[in-house]
């Protein structure tokens, strides 16, 4: 293997062949202090997530099923008082850990804590360019400003720090000064190229198909990457580890394929991680799903999954929206 990255691939795909969950992503918390319109997983009124000794045994059990590569986001995780505790918990039984983070509330003791326990890296969504725009769409005043000096924090301790963008219009409107500020600073960029119909925005809320596409290339321009590969790397039915060898918790405890999607999903009860996991994983490959895709044209340039037709309204249909950006995907292409 030429890099850890591939490395990791490819433990993902042995462990898909015979159903081993290495891949665990835990949704510490639902709350957050940021006040996103296309958030659909906030909710601060929540107060029976998992304690600090459930989230443990989770764990415990996790791991010992095959957990080598795990994910810690929320929610906003890192307003968890126990996190620097949880993450130390999972880092010392040998577990290869990512953080995703708005990055606001990033404190001395994350910061040592990730000193010391190194991450694969910590992953912080910006959304937008300035104090303006991230009030506009999170509620901050100070936004950027926390948000910015916290992300030159984690480079100056050589912490590996990745930013994200998502496609929605603020930061489309912002994204040429983004990509600037993550230039200048040598910031490797991630990116989204779906938002789900936000619950309170009804479908107002995300970039049309032809705002999409421009917002993905304008990404690969400043990366230098070439697009057909990019494809690949967005096509779900080789990519996905969803009740394969990988799995999402929620901050109640109940297993779901990811964190965008809740179905299906079970409570995890005490000594019975495999087996539902297991479960779930047989309920997964049953699910009715769109017969179309597997034979459409526009195949190789959409970015179907189980969860974004969910979300676009049904399982077994083709989706409108992600069609009509597979077509303009292919055209540029």
């Amino acid at each position: 293997m030429s890099s850890y990255a591939e490395l990791k691939a490819k433990i993902i795909q042995v462990a898909s062949l015979n159903h081993t969950p290495v891949v665990g992503e835990f949704e510490l918390t639902s709350q957050c202090n940021f006040s996103c319109p296309m958030c659909y997983v906030k909710d601060n009124r929540v107060k029976n997530e998992l304690s600090t000794d459930e989230w443990k045994s989770l764990f415990e059990e996790a791991v010992n099923v095959g957990l080598v590569f795990g994910l810690l986001t929320g929610g906003e995780a890192l307003l968890r008082p126990d996190f620097c505790e949880l993450y130390a918990f999972l880092h010392d039984r040998g577990v290869r850990l990512t953080v995703y983070t708005n990055g606001y509330h990033i404190r001395d003791e994350h910061i040592e804590a990730f000193k010391k326990r190194p991450p694969d890296f910590v992953a912080i969504t910006l959304y937008g360019k300035n104090d303006a725009t991230y009030h506009q769409v999170t509620g901050m005043n100070d936004g950027f400003s926390r948000v910015k000096a916290n992300i030159l924090r984690l480079k100056e301790h050589k912490i590996p720090v990745v930013v994200r963008v998502i496609p929605i219009p603020e930061v489309y409107k912002d994204l040429d000064d983004i990509l600037t500020f993550t230039h200048e600073h040598s910031l490797p960029l991630g990116y989204f190229l779906y938002i789900a119909p936000s619950i309170h925005t009804d479908h107002l809320h995300r970039l049309t198909p032809s705002e999409l596409v421009d917002f993905e290339d304008k990404i690969l321009k400043m990366q230098g990457k070439d697009r057909s590969s990019v494809n690949r790397e967005f096509d779900c039915t080789k990519t996905c580890a969803a009740f394969k060898s990988g799995y999402a918790i929620n901050h109640l405890g109940y297993m779901q394929p990811c964190t965008l999607l809740g179905i299906p999903q079970k409570k995890v009860e005490p000594n019975a991680f495999l087996e539902t996991f297991l479960h779930l994983s047989e309920t997964w490959d049953n699910l009715d799903t769109c017969q179309d895709c597997r034979e459409c044209a526009l195949n190789t340039t959409c970015i179907p999954c189980k969860a974004r037709l969910y979300y676009e309204g049904s399982l077994k249909n083709c989706a409108p929206y992600l069609r009509a950006f597979a077509q303009k995907r292919r055209d540029l292409k």
